[in-house]
């Protein structure tokens, strides 16, 4: 048993020294992530003579499919040794990761280029874009008062619990999303003050939630960002705009949407893992489609995920994601 766990130890060290050389993350973050987000299990690697030059991570989610929850996998943290690029390694990683997904059951996976170039590379290994995000801009007025009857609060203000039953609530109102769970909520709000951020709530008179922005701080001066915002109604949505702005006393905020067809941006790819059984779980919720059958079939891969994970008016969207 003391050998097991020494080789666990060894190995997290090297993930963690290979995470360093790759990823220009602050020691807090790399914390953060390999407390909280790490599981042994989880991590496949290539090794060459005894040390890790290869890694990635597999990080359980589920997402909503049209109403119904699927298991999927997001790929994160990959990596190779900069001596050992453009040997076919992370190639030879992301297909022992497939086989790996198949036998735990996730029907998908997932990821996200951390710059655009790596869109051709995961193409190539079988990946298709389908998740996308709009980018939109919020400019404040110079006055944070309002007659609105909402109040701006931190996250330390309310109990988690009830700030993540809205959270939830209002992910699963989207046909076509990745969720969080609790503990993952846990570790998004965290991530956030490591940014000097944090998760800020409309509440109304009687303390119920109406609204969350999630601000990721205010490093430039001239705006912040919200890479997440949930809301019930469009004065809330102003709200929380105007007032998370007059909060970093910026005069713009910019933030994440769900995108519509027409003006998306590029953000996260999939691969089918379990194709059947997705296409099965489509078909179920699609009754009306059922005559399509034998054309979705002999489609390819591309041109069925983007049949799959489009409705008519939203691209499939997933935001939060710590990578």
């Amino acid at each position: 048993m003391q050998r097991e766990i020494r080789n666990m130890d060894k190995k997290k060290k090297q993930i963690i020294e290979l995470w360093q050389t790759c990823f220009g993350d602050t020691p807090e973050f790399i914390d953060l992530f390999f407390g909280q987000v790490y599981q042994d299990e989880n991590a496949l690697v290539i090794e060459k003579e005894g040390k890790i030059v290869s890694a990635l991570q597999m990080i359980p989610y589920t997402m909503n499919f049209y109403g119904k929850e699927i298991p999927i996998a997001y790929i994160a943290g990959v990596s190779t040794a900069p001596a050992e690029r453009g040997k076919g390694l992370m190639g030879r990683l992301l297909q022992k990761t497939f086989e790996e997904m198949r036998k735990r059951g996730w029907i998908l996976a997932v990821l996200i280029p951390a710059e655009k170039w790596l869109f051709d590379y995961y193409k190539k290994n079988g990946f298709t874009t389908v998740f996308s995000y709009s980018l939109k801009q919020y400019e404040t007025t110079p006055s944070g008062i309002n007659d609105s009857g909402l109040t701006l609060l931190s996250s330390t203000a309310l109990p988690v619990d009830k700030l993540f039953t809205f959270f939830d609530k209002k992910l699963k109102e989207r046909p076509l999303g990745v969720l969080h769970s609790y503990q993952n909520f846990l570790t998004i709000i965290n991530d956030l003050r490591i940014s000097q951020g944090d998760l800020w709530t409309a509440t109304d008179l009687q303390g119920e939630i109406q609204g969350m922005a999630f601000a990721s701080g205010a490093e430039n001066p001239a705006s912040v960002y919200l890479p997440e915002i949930l809301y019930t109604n469009e004065q809330i949505k102003q709200f929380l705009l105007q007032e998370t702005g007059f909060h970093y006393q910026v005069p713009k905020v910019m933030y994440k949407a769900p995108a519509t067809s027409e003006a998306a941006i590029p953000y996260g790819m999939a691969q089918m893992i379990l194709k059947e059984e997705l296409i099965q779980t489509w078909l179920s919720l699609h009754p009306h489609a059922s005559h399509a059958k034998e054309q979705i079939l002999d489609m390819n891969e591309e041109q069925l995920l983007h049949v799959l994970f489009r409705t008519h008016e939203h691209t499939a969207y997933m935001s939060l994601m710590l990578d």
